[in-house]
């Protein structure tokens, strides 16, 4: 009875469920490349003790 079931639970997965994470994950990855993410605290400071 399950394995009638399986076909369109996967069709779930694969359909709508994986490609969110890969968009999210993706999304999330770009976003720590182009430091809005995680900013480099570091070199903040280090512009700010240069400019004072």
């Amino acid at each position: 009875m399950t394995t009638f079931n399986l076909p369109s639970i996967f069709f779930t997965l694969v359909g709508l469920v994986f490609p969110a994470i890969v968009c999210a994950s993706l999304f999330l990855f770009m976003l720590k490349k182009i430091n809005y993410l995680a900013p480099n605290y570091f070199m903040l400071t280090r512009t700010l003790e240069y400019n004072t």
